[in-house]
């Protein structure tokens, strides 16, 4: 900058200088053929050269000044990044994923095969307590259209006897559903529901407390189908993202579930997701936030809302992702 105000100052001296000479100068033209003469040459190209280096010097000072403009703003986009970043991170101390509650409803066919033998003779003990205990037996229907859903699990004659209904209980008695979170980098993180009694069988992650499963499960005789409904806290986690440690991860993630065990060689259970909850523990005071799913739905996009966090990323302009995939 120095360089270039130097050279503006002599390339404007040497104009002036030429101007000055050519006033009070004689013989800058020929008198016969009005030419320059040598003289006149001189003093031209001192002025056209004064011109020349004053312009030069003045064009190179515009072109730093874009590039020192440049260079600043993108200075400025970097500090204001990592500012952003820095954000994030404490951000994301602050809602941490772990411990973890999932909390959801799977629907099954009553009269898959898998099924078949125990709806038929669970239909039949509730119809005949149904008659037992009105007045007008003759108002219950066979098939129990009409009638409310029932709580078969609190009832020890309606669930399967695992002796000759092993089938039928292992589906509704038992879960093992796993919830995989899945990123563009097929970066994964995955949850399974298991019992108590089953958490020395896998291998997982460290966990923030031990595993606790609790069960319900209702006949929809009007649908015909079952319901089982599951809460389960600290379930394992696998999966090959280990450093994912904030709700905020599971953002942008397609969410996929399926039976955790396999069924060898019986045909797996037809079933459907229904509803479920992520509840995290900075939710424990707010309660969960239902999420519920059409049947056929097979994955699902986690969305800052799912986690009780669209204030923070609209705060942060995060970027938010669409919601729900059907194959």
């Amino acid at each position: 900058m120095v360089i270039a105000e130097l050279l503006k100052f002599i390339g404007v001296c040497l104009s002036a200088f030429a101007a000055i000479f050519s006033i009070k100068t004689e013989g800058i033209k020929s008198v016969n053929s009005g030419k320059l003469t040598t003289k006149g040459r001189i003093i031209v190209s001192m002025a056209v050269f004064g011109v020349l280096l004053s312009g030069g010097a003045q064009l190179t000072q515009i072109f730093d000044a874009v590039k020192n403009s440049q260079e600043m703003s993108k200075r400025q986009e970097q500090i204001v990044s990592r500012l952003e970043n820095a954000t994030y991170q404490v951000t994301r101390q602050y809602y941490p994923l772990e411990p973890l509650t999932i909390q959801y409803e799977i629907q099954y066919t009553m009269d898959q095969p898998r099924l078949q033998g125990y709806t038929n003779r669970v239909e039949k003990s509730i119809l005949t307590y149904l008659r037992e205990i009105r007045n007008n037996p003759g108002e219950t229907i066979e098939n129990l259209t009409g009638e409310p859903n029932f709580i078969i699990s609190n009832v020890e004659s309606w669930t399967p006897n695992p002796e000759n209904e092993m089938s039928a209980f292992s589906v509704l008695f038992e879960d093992h559903t796993q919830f995989i979170f899945t990123q563009s980098d097929d970066s994964e993180i995955s949850f399974m529901s298991i019992s108590k009694e089953e958490e020395g069988i896998y291998v997982q992650l460290p966990a923030r407390g031990p595993p606790i499963q609790t069960l319900e499960v209702l006949a929809d005789f009007n649908k015909r189908v079952f319901i089982k409904k599951v809460e389960s806290k600290n379930p394992i986690r696998t999966g090959n993202d280990i450093f994912a440690n904030s709700a905020l991860d599971l953002v942008g993630r397609q969410m996929t579930w399926q039976s955790g065990m396999s069924w060898s060689g019986r045909p797996d259970p037809i079933w459907d997701l229904i509803e479920f909850s992520l509840i995290f523990p900075y939710d424990y005071e707010i309660g969960a936030r239902v999420i519920s799913l059409e049947t056929g739905i097979t994955s699902y996009n986690i969305s800052p809302e799912d986690i009780g966090m669209a204030d923070v990323f609209n705060n942060m302009n995060m970027h938010r992702k669409s919601n729900i995939d059907i194959n």
